[in-house]
């Protein structure tokens, strides 16, 4: 008979392989293929118990064989709340029920459900950030539109080089309030070469008052020239045209008009001698109003003259007894005495350049409220709406999103827009992605709507549940890591934050702090995967036994590959709904329940065995010496380790635990070469408590035959080391 670390170290030095030897045993198959196929098929807690393959397979996967019978019990596991800290499994100290609860998404295990989503939370603040960037592109694209046609209108020569140029017609239009989307370049024509003096010409006509005042902008001849030393506009037209557009078109104050609007101020102010000329100017008047954020409805002008005129010395005058602490600010900056009439400049350098400050950081207040408000309304909508035709009816939602994506509902069909919306981004040959669609394409993005115009579920680079898994992973390693618990944390924030963004294995593999983490995790080094082959990895049909991941020796590569959504191509899949387990917990499962069988055919040889691979399975987990005692498998192990007598189990708990605590140091566990320590000295204390014996001739053929023979002499050393207890 072999000894208990030879026998022990032949399964452990190569598990992959020990598995793979069980794996293939035929009736370990079989059940494996039956499981595989079937979960898929179960929908409820009761389909899976009423299986009793199914359930038995998973039961003794995670190590709850001896709780089969009972059905009753595991329902409640099952149905358990995993959030909530009282829910049945949570209050269980055996954690082997809450694991096993983990893995199976039934009405219990929110976390692991997988559901339509319109939008994952990723998809919503992109959109949301491209709404706000939207915003500042528009004002940049309406600042150009304003220069070029400064720059544009005067080379004009004649009615049909300017209808040649649509974007100087838009701007003109677009200042006098007329739809860009339908017009006659013939009617215009028609209009900008009126006689505006003729009551009867063509612009004057009732039915095309509203283009009377474009003609007025303009000095086209009834044959559309112009007379010699007559510009297309003069420069009075060209301002008025210009300042239309950039005051009134935009729906808030952008960047170009803000200065305009200050250096009109400015200018205008040194001229001012008295405030009534202040007041009869609309633009000063609401430069004030914009400046304080104050609405014009709600401050009248008898208001503000009344501020501006009062003697701030006097506790009663009225900008020291108004509630309206902006008519006080505003008193403060202004130099008229009681009787309106300016002492001295209306304004000095010093109090015009603190206006303008005010005037600069509250501009665009109301504009930003409005999209606060947008925003709370999108953010609202998305809790309830569940098709496209839903999103495409809800006119202030639309209008939201497709600004977002700079489309421009006035012009865009909705036609187009749901074909792009209900596009399968995999597919090369969707709507969305025909280069001639190419706009559409990040809108398609940032839903989640399957042909049929339904809410479907996300693409994920990972699911929630994995990245939770994995992160929980990383956090446990920091100290072999070498990472303090802060730095730790900061690695998995980063983590969650890009690898919701992650949008093919390209991406994933070009950020290595990302692959760090996703690595470390699961206790690979980065040195030594690869890029290469991580992708080779990530990107395998764990179904297909000829890929590469089925390939490998290392059967764990097998679970990263499933902890993932990649295709084969590198493109990210959509989450599957409605599966009660997902592919990573499948292959955990079956790779739980070969461990098992593994160390059963182990103990049937030698009981020492099992319990020595069952410990090193279950070192990491160990936290206190509670853990151990909790587990009768980990008792033996540690009882027999350190040499203490069967009866100590006798004795109070927590005398057992100080005395464990005592003589071990846990923490040692999560160093592999520590680990393979104690495990040895087990070993050899086990074989001399049963009696257990090796057979020299067999370990000499033994390819670690020296670790063989160290396990025999260990049995003196031991009687060291117990001497030391």
């Amino acid at each position: 008979m072999l000894s208990t670390y030879l026998s022990y170290n032949l399964i452990d030095r190569d598990m992959s392989r020990s598995i793979g030897r069980v794996a293939d045993d035929a009736v370990v198959a079989r059940e494996a293929q039956y499981y595989r196929e079937t979960i898929g098929k179960i929908s409820s807690v009761e389909e899976f118990l009423d299986d009793y393959r199914v359930y038995s397979y998973a039961m003794k996967a995670y190590g709850l064989e001896e709780m089969t019978y009972a059905r009753a019990f595991m329902r409640q596991v099952l149905e358990s709340d995993l959030s909530d800290s009282d829910s049945f499994a949570n209050k269980l100290e055996d954690e082997r029920y809450r694991n096993f609860a983990q893995a199976f998404s039934f009405a219990g295990n929110a976390e692991a459900q997988v559901k339509p989503d319109i939008q994952s939370d990723r998809q919503t603040e992109d959109l949301i950030g491209l709404y706000d960037v939207s915003v500042q592109n528009a004002g940049r694209a309406y600042a150009a539109e304003f220069e070029n046609y400064k720059a544009r209108i005067g080379q004009i020569t004649n009615v049909d080089e300017f209808l040649a140029d649509r974007r100087l017609v838009e701007v003109a239009l677009k200042a006098n309030v007329i739809d860009t989307r339908y017009y006659s370049a013939d009617f215009l024509r028609e209009i900008l070469t009126s006689d505006l003096s003729d009551p009867t010409s063509f612009a004057n006509r009732p039915e095309n008052r509203n283009y009377l005042s474009l003609a007025q902008q303009f000095n086209f001849q009834a044959d559309g020239s112009l007379a010699d030393g007559v510009p297309a506009q003069t420069a009075e037209q060209v301002r008025k045209t210009t300042e239309d557009y950039l005051f009134d078109v935009p729906d808030r104050i952008v960047p170009l008009a803000a200065d305009l609007m200050t250096s009109y101020f400015n200018e205008k102010i040194t001229t001012i001698t008295n405030v009534d000329d202040l007041l009869a100017d609309p633009k000063l008047v609401n430069y004030l109003w914009t400046a304080y954020d104050q609405p014009a409805s709600l401050t009248r002008r008898a208001d503000i003259r009344a501020a501006l005129t009062s003697d701030l010395s006097d506790p009663t005058s009225f900008a020291r007894t108004t509630p309206n602490s902006a008519l006080r600010e505003m008193a403060r900056l202004f130099n008229f005495g009681t009787d309106g009439e300016a002492i001295g400049p209306a304004q000095t350098t010093e109090q015009r350049t603190t206006l303008n400050r005010a005037f600069m950081s509250n501009y665009d207040n109301a504009g930003e409220r409005r999209d606060a408000t947008r925003e709370s309304v999108f953010r609202s909508a998305m809790a309830t709406v569940n098709s496209v035709d839903a999103l495409m009816r809800d006119a202030a939602l639309y209008n939201y999103v497709m600004q977002a994506y700079g489309l421009d509902p006035a012009t865009e069909t909705k036609e187009a827009v749901k074909r792009a919306l209900t596009s399968d981004l995999n597919d090369p040959n969707s709507f969305a992605n025909q280069p001639r669609n190419a706009r559409f394409r990040g809108l398609a993005e940032a839903f989640n709507f399957g042909a049929d115009g339904l809410t479907t579920t996300a693409r994920r680079a990972q699911s929630e549940a994995q990245v939770n898994a994995f992160t929980a992973d990383y956090l446990e390693r920091a100290e072999i890591l070498g990472l303090s618990e802060d730095q730790a944390e900061t690695e998995v924030r980063y983590y969650r934050e890009q690898i919701a963004k992650v949008s093919s294995i390209d991406q994933l593999l070009a950020d290595e702090r990302v692959v760090a983490v996703l690595l470390q995790s699961q206790g690979y080094d980065p040195e030594v995967i690869d890029t290469r082959t991580l992708r080779d990895v990530l990107t395998s049909d764990v179904d297909d036994p000829d890929s590469f991941v089925n390939t490998q020796s290392d059967r764990s590569l097998r679970l990263l590959a499933a902890s993932f959504n990649f295709n084969t191509d590198g493109t990210i899949d959509r989450e599957v709904t409605g599966k009660v387990q997902s592919e990573a917990d499948i292959i955990q499962t079956e790779e739980f329940y070969l461990r098992q069988t593994l160390e059963e055919e182990a103990g049937l040889e030698n009981e020492g065995v099992r319990l020595a691979l069952y410990f090193k399975r279950m070192a990491g987990e160990i936290k206190s010496p509670f853990d151990i005692l909790a587990d009768p498998a980990l008792q033996q192990v540690v009882r027999v380790a350190l040499g203490l007598p069967q009866e100590i189990a006798q004795s109070d708990i927590d005398a057992q635990a100080r005395m464990i605590e005592d003589r071990l140091d846990l923490a040692s566990f999560s160093d592999p070469r520590e680990l393979d320590k104690f495990l040895v000295q087990f070993a050899a204390l086990f074989d001399m408590e049963n009696n257990n014996f090796q057979d020299p001739a067999l370990a000499l053929f033994s390819s670690n035959a020296g670790a063989a023979l160290g396990a025999d002499m260990l049995s003196s050393l031991a009687q060291i080391n117990r001497r030391g207890f």
